[in-house]
C-alpha cells in the first residue's frame, strides 16, 4: 500500500482514483481538488509521497500461522459460524461454503449428490431462473461439488459484489425449497448422467472400489450411487430437506473467502447468516478404520489396477499428518513433472519399460485417515507385468535401496505440492473449511513445510516397510481373464526377518515355481473372505506353509495330504531356529490366539482351503458337474440368478469377447447382440456361430447402444459414422437350417437404411422361422429427410406386405417411427394384445382412433409415450373401442434432439371430442404431463372418473399428472385439494391387505366367516356394544339390497356404496412445463416483470 500512494511528480499525469487499492486516498483527493488549486494539490501530493502511509489498525484476529505473505488466512466466528478470509491481490473474489456433508456422512446413498444438485435451485425468495439471471447480470459464476467429506458451494465474482453473493449463499443454505418436481425432473436426471459417466470409466470404478475395500463404510461410500435402483429406493425430497437441515447447521459449515477483506467478510456473515439453524439431528461422525481386501470387476472399456495402502491424513489434520508418507508418494510417483522427460520417480522408470502404460501415485488425505493409491492403466498384458514391478519397487524402498539424492528430490517435490495446494483456490478453500469445522486451524503452510523438510531416508524406509506390513487393498477393473490377482503380483507370502544385532531389513520370498496358468473354466475357485473366528491355526494355512517347504522337484505338492498338524508345527520350529528374530518382533507378530507361531508380516487376507489337493483321479470336471448337479432354477432368488448369468456371460462383456462352453446353455432361449461392438468391429463374435450354438433360440434382438439415447443429437441414426451393417440375407435360411422358430424379433432402421430393413422384412416374414412371431418391434423406421408421395407409398406398401403374414402377432411396438399414417394404422393386424407407440411424431389422434375402432376390442395394454401430434381425441370412445383394456399408460412429454428443441405439442386442444369414457376392465391408469389442459376440461375429466367409479371395480392404480393452463396458483391449489380429496375417498382402498392367498372374488363364504371369527378372537376383550355395531355394519355392507355375500362379491358394482380398490392414487396439478429449462422467447424479453426491479434497486 505504501508503494501505491504516489510515484509521479505532476498531479495532472497521475489519477489516484484509478488505483484499485486506494479508494480512501481517491476520495480524499477528490474532496481536496474542490478546495485547492492544481499547483497546491501538486505540492501536497509531493509531500505525501515522501511520507509513509499510515493505515488504521484493524481489529485483532487470530492468524492461522506465522507470516506467510498474502497466503495467510484470518479467521473469526459469527453466530456460531466459523469463517476465514485471505485478501490476495486481484479484482475478483471467491466465496465458498464448506459443509461437512460428503458421502462419508450421508444417511442413505445419493443424498450428498442430491444436496449438491439442489444448490442454486428455487428458494422461498427467488426462483432458479431468477438466481441464474442475476448471477449472469453480475458476471459471476456459481458451482457446487461434493467430495467424500464435504459439500462445497462456490461462487466467483467481482470484489464489489461480495454483499450479493454472501446473501445468496445464506439464502441457499436456509431457504432452498427442495421440491419434488425439481428432484424428479432435474436432480435425478443429472445424477443418472453422472452415474453413466462413472460406469464408463474403469479408473473411476477402481478408485471407488479401492475406497470401499479400504474403509467399507464412511469414506468407502462411492461419490455417486452405482445403481439407478438405489436412487428410486432411497431418494426423497422431504428426506433430502431433513438432511440439509443437519448438513447446513451452524456447527457443520464454514465460510471461506479468497480475495476478500476480513472486516468486509465478517460484516456480511453477521448480517446474512443469522437465519442458519443450529441443527437438531447430528450427522454420523464415526472415525475411519482401515480394512483392506481385493475386488475384481469386469469391464469392457479399459483396464486398471489400483493398489492401496494406509496413507496420511490431510495437511490440516494436525498431528495425524505423516510427511514421510507424502514424500514416499512423490518418490514412487509415476508421472513426470517435466514435459518430455520420464522424471526421477521410481515408478516413472517402471512405466517407461511398458509403452502405453500409465502409473501414478496419489495420497488421498482426509480429516482422520488417508489412502495411498497406486494406479496402473493400459493394456492387460502390460499391466500384469508393470504391477509386479510396482510391488518389487516398494520392497526395494523398504529394503533401503534408494539414494539420499532421490529422497531429497522427493522432499522438494512434496513441499512444492503442499505449497501449491495452499495457493490453489479450490483445494485451499476446501481444506481450510474442513479444518475449521473440525475445530482446527486454517492451512498452516509454514508448519507443513517444516515437517516435510524433516523427512530423512530412514523415515521413508520405515514408511515403505509400514506399507508392506499392512493389509493391501487391490481393485482390478477390466479384462479379468488377463489381469492378475493380488497374489500373482507378489502381495502375499511376504516375510521380513531381522537379526537382533543388525538393523538391516531383509525381504525374503520363499522360492516357488509357478505352474502354468490354467483355463478359467478348470481353475479352482478361491474364497477371499476372512474367517469369522480370526484363528490362525486353520488347516489351509498349515497346508500352504507346508507347501512352501516342499521339495524343489515337486513344488506345491503334498506327499501325504492326510498328515496331522504336529509335523507342520515341527517344520515351523525348524524355520524359526534357522531364522532367529528378536523377542520384541516375535511378540508383535504373534496372533491374538496366544500362539507363539510367527505369522506373515504382510498378508492381504486369509484364505480358506481350496479344493486343489485332491488326486487327479478324484477331481470332477465342470462339464460333468453340470450334468449331475442341476440347481433348482425356479426357486433361486433373483440376485442369485443375476450373478449366475453375469458370470456365465462374462466373455460377452469382455474386451475380446472370448467364447466359452457356458454360452451354449446361457443362450438357449434369448439372444441380445450389440451390433456395433460385436458384429461391426469384428470382435470375435459371429452371428452364424451364435445361432448354431442356440438350437432352442426363441427371441433374437440386434440392437445398438445409442438406441436409448433419444435426447442426444450425436446418437441419432442419421449421425452414425463408420462402417454400416445390414441384416444378413441368409438369416432366415440360417434359422431354418437349425429348425429355429422365433417368437420375438426387432427391426432397426439404424442399420443400413429403413427402406432396406423393410425390404428384408418382407422377404423373411413369410419364412417358417419368422411366420410364428408373437412379439415384433420397429425402431427408427423413418422417411428420408426429403421425400415425396411416391416414397411414402413405397414405405407403406413394404411395411404392410411384411406385417400381414404374421397371424400370431400379439405384441407390437413402434419407437421413433414416422410411417404411422392413417393407412398404416387402419391396416395393422387384428388380435393384438399389447400396443406401444413411443416418440412417433406423425401419429395423430384420428389415426389411432381409426385402428382402435376396427381392431381395438382385443387390446389389453395401450402405451402412448411422447407422440407430439397426438391429442386425446380418441379417449371419449375408449370404452366402446377397447372393452377389454386393462392397462392405459399415456405420457405427453416430448423430446426433440435437434437444435430447435421443439418440445411443445402440435395440437391445440387436449380433449377436442368431449370428456373421456373408461372401460370397466381397467386395472392401471397412468396419465403423465397432460398438456393444453384448461380448467373446464380438467373439471370434466375428473368428473368422468368419478361417474365411472362404480364400474371401475378392478382399478388398482390411478396416477394423473396434468399441466393446467391459465389458472392462478390459488385456484389451482383449490382444484388440487378438491379433486385429490374426492379421488382418494372414492378410489383409495383403506382396508388392510387380505391375509388369505385366494383372490377376493374367489373366496367362499365359509372362508370369510372363518376370517372374521379369527379377527374377533384376536381382538380379545372389547366393548359388546361396539362389536354389535361393527357386525351390523359389516352385515349391511355385505348383504346390501338383500343380496347374498357371494353375489355381492361376484358383482362389486351392485353395491350401493362404492368401496375403493386402488392401492395408489396420485394427482399432480401445476402450471409448469415437464422440465424447467424449456423456455420461450417471452422468457428473455427485457420488459419482463420477473423481480429484477427489486434487485436493481
Amino acid at each position: 500500500m505504501d508503494v501505491a500512494v504516489i510515484q509521479c511528480k505532476h498531479f495532472e499525469s497521475f489519477n489516484v482514483c484509478d488505483h484499485p487499492f486506494t479508494p480512501n486516498i481517491a476520495n480524499s483527493c477528490s474532496s481536496f481538488a474542490a478546495m485547492a488549486s492544481p499547483a497546491a494539490l501538486g505540492r501536497q501530493c509531493l509531500r505525501a509521497s515522501q511520507q509513509p502511509l499510515r493505515v488504521a489498525a484493524s481489529p485483532k484476529r487470530g492468524l492461522a500461522a506465522a507470516a506467510s505473505g498474502s497466503f495467510q488466512y484470518q479467521t473469526g466466528e459469527a453466530h456460531g459460524i466459523k469463517y476465514a478470509s485471505r485478501d490476495v491481490s486481484g479484482p475478483t473474489t471467491t466465496l465458498a461454503i464448506v459443509s461437512k456433508a460428503g458421502t462419508r456422512y450421508q444417511p442413505l446413498p445419493g443424498y450428498s449428490d442430491a444436496l449438491e444438485k439442489f444448490a442454486f435451485k428455487s428458494t422461498t425468495k427467488r426462483s432458479a431462473l431468477r438466481i441464474t439471471r442475476e448471477i449472469e447480470l453480475l458476471g459471476g459464476k456459481a458451482e457446487a461439488y461434493h467430495t467424500r467429506e464435504n459439500v462445497v458451494l462456490q461462487t466467483r465474482f467481482l470484489k464489489e459484489d461480495l454483499p450479493y453473493f454472501a446473501e445468496l449463499l445464506a439464502e441457499v443454505l436456509s431457504k432452498t425449497r427442495y421440491t419434488r418436481h425439481e428432484l424428479n425432473e432435474e436432480v435425478l436426471h443429472v445424477i443418472k448422467l453422472t452415474q453413466q459417466n462413472l460406469l464408463a470409466k474403469p479408473a473411476e470404478i477402481a478408485i471407488n472400489s479401492l475406497h470401499t475395500l479400504a474403509f467399507h463404510r464412511g469414506l468407502g461410500e462411492p461419490l455417486s450411487p452405482t445403481s439407478p435402483a438405489l436412487l428410486s429406493r432411497y431418494l426423497d425430497a422431504g428426506r433430502v430437506a431433513e438432511f440439509s437441515d443437519a448438513a447446513y447447521s451452524r456447527a457443520n459449515i464454514a465460510v471461506v473467502a479468497n480475495g476478500a477483506v476480513d472486516a468486509e467478510l465478517a460484516k456480511w456473515v453477521r448480517e446474512f447468516f443469522g437465519d442458519i439453524g443450529s441443527g437438531v439431528v447430528k450427522l454420523d461422525s464415526t472415525p475411519s478404520k482401515y480394512h483392506g481386501g481385493e475386488e475384481r470387476i469386469a469391464h469392457g472399456s479399459g483396464n486398471a489396477i489400483l493398489i492401496g495402502f494406509p496413507g496420511t491424513s490431510s495437511y490440516t489434520s494436525g498431528s495425524s499428518y505423516k510427511p514421510e508418507v507424502a514424500v514416499l508418494a512423490q518418490l514412487l510417483g509415476g508421472q513426470s513433472s517435466i514435459k518430455w522427460s520420464p522424471g526421477f520417480s521410481l515408478l516413472a522408470k517402471v512405466a517407461s519399460e511398458f509403452p502405453g502404460t500409465q502409473i501414478s501415485t496419489v495420497n488421498h488425505g482426509y480429516s482422520d485417515a488417508g489412502l495411498l493409491a497406486i494406479s496402473i492403466t493400459g493394456k492387460a498384458a502390460d499391466i500384469s507385468k508393470a504391477s509386479k514391478a510396482v510391488v518389487d519397487t516398494i520392497k526395494k524402498v523398504a529394503a533401503g535401496g534408494v539414494s539420499e539424492d532421490e529422497v531429497k528430490k522427493a522432499v522438494a517435490l512434496a513441499k512444492f505440492e503442499a505449497f501449491e495446494s495452499s495457493q490453489s483456490t479450490q483445494s485451499g478453500l476446501e481444506a481450510t473449511g474442513n479444518a475449521l469445522i473440525a475445530g482446527g486451524q486454517a492451512y498452516q503452510i509454514d508448519t507443513v513445510g517444516a515437517s516435510i523438510d524433516g523427512v530423512s531416508v530412514e523415515k521413508v524406509k520405515a514408511a515403505a516397510k509400514a506399507l508392506l506390513d499392512s493389509k493391501a487393498s487391490v481393485a482390478t477393473v477390466g479384462d479379468l481373464y488377463s489381469l492378475p490377482f493380488a497374489e500373482d503380483i507378489g502381495l502375499s507370502r511376504i516375510r521380513y526377518t531381522e537379526d537382533e544385532d543388525e538393523d538391516e531389513l531383509e525381504v525374503t520370498t520363499p522360492p516357488r515355481s509357478q505352474p502354468p496358468r490354467k483355463s478359467r473354466l478348470t481353475r479352482p475357485s478361491l474364497s477371499y473372505r476372512e474367517d469369522s473366528d480370526g484363528s490362525s491355526d486353520s488347516e489351509f494355512e498349515y497346508c500352504c506353509r507346508l507347501d512352501e517347504e516342499a521339495q524343489p522337484g515337486q513344488p506345491g505338492q503334498l506327499e501325504q495330504p492326510a498328515q496331522p498338524a504336529q509335523p507342520v508345527r515341527q517344520v515351523q520350529k525348524r524355520r524359526l531356529a534357522a531364522n532367529p528374530v528378536s523377542r520384541s518382533k516375535l511378540r508383535t507378530r504373534t496372533r491374538a490366539t496366544g500362539s507363539s507361531q510367527p505369522s506373515n508380516s504382510f498378508e492381504l487376507f486369509k484364505k480358506r482351503k481350496p479344493n486343489n489337493f485332491l488326486p487327479e483321479s478324484k477331481q470332477v470336471l465342470p462339464a460333468e458337474a453340470l450334468k449331475h448337479h442341476i440347481p433348482p432354477w425356479q426357486t433361486l432368488p433373483y440376485h442369485v440368478l443375476l450373478n449366475i448369468m453375469q458370470f456365465a456371460a462374462y466373455p460377452l462383456f469382455g474386451q475380446a469377447s472370448r467364447s466359452t462352453g457356458s454360452i451354449s446353455w446361457l443362450l438357449e432361449i434369448c439372444l441380445d447382440i450389440e451390433v456395433k461392438n460385436l458384429l461391426i468391429n469384428k470382435s470375435g463374435v459371429n452371428l452364424a456361430d451364435l445361432v448354431a450354438c442356440t438350437p432352442q433360440l426363441q427371441r433374437l434382438r440386434l440392437y445398438h447402444n445409442h438406441d436409448d439415447l433419444s435426447t442426444l443429437v450425436w446418437a441419432q441414426p442419421n449421425a452414425m459414422k463408420g462402417r454400416k451393417w445390414s441384416y444378413p440375407q441368409d438369416l432366415a435360411v440360417l434359422l431354418d437350417r437349425h429348425n429355429i422358430k422365433l417368437t420375438s424379433f426387432e427391426w432397426n432402421g439404424r442399420f443400413a437404411s429403413p427402406i432396406e430393413a423393410l425390404t428384408r422384412m418382407g422377404d423373411m416374414h413369410s419364412q417358417p422361422s419368422f411366420i410364428d412371431l408373437q412379439k415384433l418391434s420397429f425402431l427408427n423406421i423413418t422417411y428420408p429427410e426429403r421425400h415425396n408421395d411416391s416414397e411414402v407409398k413405397r414405405f407403406t406398401d413394404l411395411f404392410l406386405s411384411g406385417i400381414c403374414p404374421l397371424l400370431s402377432l400379439k405384441f407390437l411396438t413402434f419407437r421413433h417411427c414416422d410411417i404411422l399414417n392413417d393407412v398404416v394404422m387402419s391396416n395393422l393386424p387384428a388380435g393384438l394384445r399389447h400396443l406401444e407407440i413411443t416418440n412417433c411424431s406423425s401419429l395423430t389422434s384420428e389415426d389411432l382412433a381409426a385402428y382402435l375402432s376396427a381392431r381395438g376390442p382385443s387390446l389389453l395394454r395401450l402405451s402412448l409415450i411422447g407422440n407430439q401430434s397426438m391429442s386425446l381425441g380418441f379417449i371419449p370412445y375408449l370404452k366402446s373401442f377397447c372393452p377389454q383394456l386393462q392397462d392405459l399408460y399415456i405420457d405427453l412429454s416430448y423430446i426433440d434432439p435437434s437444435s430447435y428443441r421443439d418440445r411443445e405439442p402440435l395440437y391445440d386442444e387436449l380433449l377436442p371430442n368431449g370428456q373421456p369414457t373408461w372401460p370397466s376392465t381397467l386395472v392401471n391408469i397412468d396419465l403423465e404431463y397432460l398438456r393444453q389442459f384448461s380448467a373446464a376440461e380438467a373439471e370434466a375429466f375428473f368428473t368422468s372418473l368419478v361417474d365411472a367409479a362404480p364400474d371401475l371395480f378392478r382399478l388398482r392404480r390411478l396416477c394423473i399428472k396434468a399441466i393446467v393452463k391459465d389458472v392462478g396458483w390459488r385456484d389451482r391449489a383449490r382444484m388440487r385439494h378438491k379433486w385429490m380429496t374426492n379421488l382418494t375417498q372414492i378410489f383409495l382402498c383403506k382396508k388392510e391387505p387380505q391375509r388369505s392367498h385366494l383372490p377376493l372374488r374367489t373366496r367362499t363364504l365359509s372362508s370369510q366367516i372363518d376370517m372374521r371369527q379369527a379377527q374377533n378372537t384376536k381382538a380379545g376383550r372389547r366393548s359388546g356394544r361396539l362389536k354389535e355395531m361393527q357386525d351390523r355394519l359389516e352385515e349391511d355392507v355385505d348383504t346390501s339390497d338383500g343380496a347374498s355375500p357371494a353375489a355381492s362379491l361376484a358383482e362389486p358394482n351392485a353395491t350401493a356404496v362404492h368401496r375403493g380398490t386402488c392401492s395408489v392414487v396420485e394427482l399432480t396439478l401445476s402450471d409448469q412445463r415437464p422440465s424447467q429449462d424449456q423456455y420461450n422467447e417471452a422468457d428473455f424479453l427485457d420488459d419482463e416483470m420477473s423481480g429484477d426491479e427489486d434487485f436493481r434497486a
